[in-house]
């Protein structure tokens, strides 16, 4: 069940106005889902729902995304700013593996592998061993 922005307002409203009313028990959820039924003609959302709109809208003031924060495209890493760091890391300490440099630059390592690859390197070390003897 996908709410509107103007029921999530609404159940924030009424939640909160029933503060105000001096209700020795403080607001409940079920007088907000009789309001929401009777303003909309619809089954209300369940409790966790608009718990969850309520406990949304006090940490952020914000009603109207629940996903505000994690949607919308990722940050992508891949710029010109991050190739110089993870280069000029790469030249410092050559026998530094990748993963520690993206500790250190604070980028995942996938990211820090890729753009090592975009400069022609390899995302790993070249072992070099004994010789066999006939």
């Amino acid at each position: 069940m996908v709410l509107t922005t103007e029921e999530k307002v609404f159940i924030v409203k009424h939640y909160f106005r029933s503060y105000g009313n001096g209700q020795d028990n403080g607001p409940t959820l079920k007088q907000v889902s009789e309001k929401y039924r009777q303003e909309f003609n619809k089954a209300a959302p369940s409790k966790s729902v608009m718990l969850a709109i309520v406990e949304k809208s006090r940490h952020t003031s914000i009603v109207l995304c629940q996903r505000k924060g994690s949607s919308g495209r990722r940050k992508t890493v891949f710029t010109n700013n991050y190739q110089g760091h993870v280069l000029d890391q790469i030249i410092q300490s050559p026998k530094r593996s990748l993963r520690q440099t993206a500790y250190k630059l604070n980028i995942s390592k996938t990211s820090t592998r890729r753009l090592f690859k975009s400069f022609g390197g390899y995302p790993y070390c070249i072992q070099t061993g004994q010789r066999l003897n006939d």
